[in-house]
């Protein structure tokens, strides 16, 4: 398992004058992050406007980063879903694309009790060996912070939490990460993880 930590940057998806995804531009977008020094890249989260793409468009994305990335650092592919079904499809999809980790949103539009949500976050990790992050955007989600109660032995695969920028970063279940997360830190335009 790679490691995670340092900077964890969201990546945009550069669009055409026709909203076709420009690849070219995605490639330099990745090669000026990485001669940045960012650690970590992520792809597809609210930042690279994954409720935009094509579920084709989203795996495209995973397979164009990994491949240009081509190691260098890991990449954790940002996803969500309206469904328990369709982000288990996403998932096992962005394993075979070859991703190193799961950015995964909260199921949304409808009001999901603490319940459901864990439920969901369960069946995802079930359906991959890939790390599960559980992330959470509550102006998109509506699913307003992570309560203790949230942290069970059902999600024992380890999950660790995020929320979106300006908000808390805190660390759940750490059997599949190595390290401890400091329990709070501000966060803009990129997630730092020490």
């Amino acid at each position: 398992m790679k490691e995670f930590k340092g900077v964890i940057t969201p990546m945009v998806t550069p669009f055409k004058e026709d909203e076709e995804i420009d690849w070219e531009l995605l490639d330099q977008h990745v090669e000026f992050l990485i001669a940045k020094g960012v650690h970590c890249l992520a792809p597809t989260g609210s930042t690279g406007e994954f409720e935009s793409l094509t579920f084709d468009e989203v795996i495209g994305i995973y397979q164009a980063v990994v491949k240009k990335v081509a190691g260098r650092v890991p990449v954790i592919g940002g996803m969500g879903g309206r469904s328990t079904r369709e982000s288990i499809a996403m998932a096992r999809a962005a394993e075979k694309a070859g991703v190193d980790g799961l950015l995964v949103l909260p199921p949304y539009y409808y009001g999901f009790n603490q319940e459901e949500i864990i439920a969901y976050y369960q069946q995802i990790a079930d359906s991959t060996s890939l790390l599960i992050m559980l992330y959470n955007n509550p102006g998109k989600t509506k699913v307003m912070g992570w309560p203790r109660s949230s942290y069970t032995p059902a999600m024992s695969k380890g999950c660790k939490t995020w929320e979106a920028a300006g908000s808390t970063l805190s660390s759940a279940l750490k059997s599949r990460w190595p390290f401890a997360l400091p329990k709070t830190m501000s966060q803009f335009g990129s997630w730092a993880v020490f």
